[in-house]
């Protein structure tokens, strides 16, 4: 359980890497002290919100603290972001995040993908006996949990 909100907080992590790095590219002076200041502010928030949610949640507070901290990252440069392109004429201050994303191709190439790991998951390492539900999970514990 711990794993899969690391997980969704990785992905998280790295949106705020992206709108970040734009609005450090793309923002003035002064939008950058303005940022300095929100930051300053929401990350005396998250001490208080990382000391509360990890004393009622434990780790998965600590991890939705930090998704929060993120996603409050995420929203003040998104909004740089579509001032950023509204200069540039779009449809709409949100036509950048359509343009951004994946086409129905790509995405459907994901879930072939996807499908094709799981069948190759069952069907090499479970009929051949190079590892069963049992040894997969004991490696999980061994590998990935200590990393968290």
């Amino acid at each position: 359980r711990v794993l899969s909100f690391y997980l969704s907080y990785v992905a998280i992590m790295a949106i705020n890497g992206v709108t970040e790095a734009f609005f450090n590219a793309t923002a003035s002076a002064s939008q950058q002290r303005r940022y300095a200041v929100y930051t300053t502010v929401i990350s005396l928030g998250y001490l208080l919100m990382a000391f509360e949610l990890s004393n009622w949640f434990g780790v998965l507070g600590l991890i939705a603290s930090n998704a929060i901290n993120m996603i409050l990252r995420i929203s003040f440069c998104s909004v740089h972001i579509s001032s950023y392109f509204a200069n540039f004429h779009m449809a709409s201050k949100t036509a950048w995040i359509q343009q951004a994303l994946p086409r129905p191709p790509t995405i459907a190439s994901f879930f072939v993908m996807a499908a094709l790991a799981a069948m190759t998951h069952k069907h090499l390492l479970h009929r051949m006996g190079l590892i069963t539900q049992r040894k997969g999970i004991q490696l999980l514990k061994q590998v990935a949990l200590p990393m968290l």
